[in-house]
């Protein structure tokens, strides 16, 4: 008889050990606001560093409408920018799920096995209850993991927009260079096929070497060449903004002349 109490209160004291450990919580949170210093520690005493960009707006110092009409739409229709969102919006579902997770939860079912021939049927109706208990700091850990994972799909979308937008506004100067080089390269090849013409006109006459004819001729080749050069950096830059709209061809407006910025 006193071994069977002793074993009942070895069991009784195993049982409620494990209770105490299930209530016990999870392990601290290492600090992560460390403070950092302003400046980088090597540089010189002498050396002062301009205020940080706004990445919000930074693109409006260059004061150019098109510019800021661009990064409106990239922002509002980019497909990479979308996905960081929409992993964003279920990172957030899945930490309001983590903390639900753990609540008592309730459930019914109901049905009817039909049998052929029979003059009598079943209707069945079962009725469940659970609640997973978060022992262990479970319940804790698994919210901070969910609240985790959701900071850092923030800052996913945070580093896309500032990608998307820096790629973007450098598209679109790359675009406005191409464009001012294409009108130059115009105006060369259009002078040096006045010059041709004259060159013509002189050695018809007798009155120039007809190799300076063939020089004339070989300058303007290399200025068709280098205008079909700029036409063709218009097309790459007007088809990567393309891409970060997410569409086949690049809005026309893009076309349309306009002052480089």
């Amino acid at each position: 008889m006193a071994d069977w109490r002793s074993a009942a209160r070895g069991f009784l004291a195993s049982v409620f050990a494990l209770l105490l450990a299930g209530c016990a919580s999870a392990p601290p949170v290492p600090q992560l606001n460390v403070t950092l210093p302003n400046t980088w520690r090597l540089n010189s005493p002498t050396e002062r560093l301009g205020p940080a960009p706004d990445l919000r707006s930074w693109w409006s110092i260059f004061h150019d409408a098109d510019m800021e009409r661009l990064v409106k739409q990239v922002l509002a229709q980019n497909l990479g920018i979308r996905a960081a969102a929409e992993r964003l919006a279920a990172a957030r579902s899945l930490e309001t799920t983590a903390l639900g997770s753990f609540r008592p939860t309730v459930g019914i079912q109901s049905g009817a096995t039909p049998t052929p021939g029979a003059t009598r049927s079943y209707y069945q109706i079962n009725f469940d209850a659970s609640w997973q208990l978060g022992l262990f700091g479970r319940s804790t850990s698994s919210a901070r993991i969910a609240a985790g994972n959701a900071q850092l799909a923030r800052a996913d979308l945070s580093a896309a927009r500032v990608a998307v937008v820096a790629e973007s506004v450098r598209d679109y100067l790359n675009l406005r260079a191409a464009q001012q080089r294409v009108r130059m390269q115009q105006h060369l090849v259009d002078l040096q096929r006045h010059q041709l013409t004259l060159q013509k006109v002189l050695v018809a006459e007798h009155l120039r070497n007809p190799s300076r004819l063939a020089q004339a001729q070989a300058v303007l080749g290399t200025q068709i060449t280098a205008s079909a050069e700029a036409h063709a950096a218009v097309q790459i830059a007007a088809q990567k903004i393309a891409l970060l709209l997410g569409h086949v061809a690049p809005p026309q407006w893009l076309y349309q002349p306009a002052p480089s910025p």
